[in-house]
């Protein structure tokens, strides 16, 4: 492993301004199960690394009014087994619990594993579902991000050079709300998804869908939503709808690749089964 520049920031804004000063070849440390990796095989593009790990004013679990916020430096285990988020947001807890093992749980963060904007990230695609908003800072100035704009591409974000991811905010969801999260991997466990997927339905009293959001992961340069397939949903009865219909629907807005995990077509294909067998399991009969 090459040698690097280190830094070890007291607060959050020197933080900020060390990244602006030392510009893209600078990258953030917090949990380091990427970061770390890629360095001993000498395949991180960072000259120097600063070290947030420090600013434990970025790692708790706030149950608030409307929504439950959660620190960018907290823990993927504690996020996976708390109780609150597993009762508002099983979609999300269930995602988290199926990152690695529970060695990269105890020591990855959930602003690690956002950052690191894998397109095959178990977190994203819940939190897209779920209307999260993300909070940024350049140690003076705030701003929020969706969840959806947040990524632009492999391994790139919104989030500029003297910024740090401060905060995930998730929106309880309204009343009638079925969510799911799904994962397709070479293995049963800690493995790297060939597919990942969430959706969120809204159901009347009468098990009619008054919303729909689905997101796939691993099947585009970013995690996607698949837009027409919701339409397709809305105004539709649970357990009534066309299950084989809206598989087709699906596989055909996704965009895979062939890659060392699967080919394209393997992936389409798991579009198509993964979302009737989610589906199914959010339009049954309640």
């Amino acid at each position: 492993m090459r040698s690097i520049h280190y830094y070890q920031p007291d607060s959050i804004k020197e933080a900020c301004d060390l990244l602006g000063t030392l510009g893209d070849t600078a990258g953030v440390l917090a949990g380091g199960t990427d970061v770390v990796v890629r360095l001993n095989k000498d395949k991180s593009p960072y000259q120097t690394l600063v070290n947030i790990k420090q600013l434990t004013e970025l790692s708790y679990i706030r149950v608030q009014e409307d929504g439950i916020a959660i620190g960018a430096l907290t823990k993927l285990k504690q996020i996976a087994e708390d109780k609150q988020i597993q009762t508002a947001f099983p979609a999300f807890s269930d995602a988290v619990h199926s990152i690695g093992t529970n060695q990269i749980r105890n020591l990855g963060t959930l602003g690690g594993n956002l950052c690191n904007a894998s397109p095959c990230a178990d977190s994203v695609c819940p939190l897209i579902v779920l209307g999260a908003r993300f909070t940024l800072t350049d140690g003076s100035e705030t701003r929020e991000v969706a969840a959806e704009d947040f990524f632009t591409g492999p391994g790139k974000t919104v989030k500029r050079q003297n910024e740090l991811l401060t905060q995930v905010f998730l929106p309880f969801a309204p009343e009638g709300t079925r969510q799911a999260f799904r994962k397709l991997g070479p293995r049963r466990a800690a493995d790297i998804a060939i597919i990942n997927m969430a959706a969120a339905i809204v159901a009347d009293a009468d098990g009619q869908i008054q919303d729909a959001r689905i997101a796939f992961g691993s099947v585009a340069p970013t995690a996607i939503r698949a837009r027409s397939t919701e339409q397709f949903l809305i105004g539709k009865r649970c357990g009534e709808i066309d299950l084989e219909a809206a598989g087709r629907s699906a596989a055909a807005e996704v965009r895979p690749i062939t890659d060392v995990r699967a080919s394209l077509e393997y992936r389409r294909k798991m579009a198509d089964i993964l979302s009737q067998e989610l589906l199914e399991s959010l339009t049954q009969t309640r």
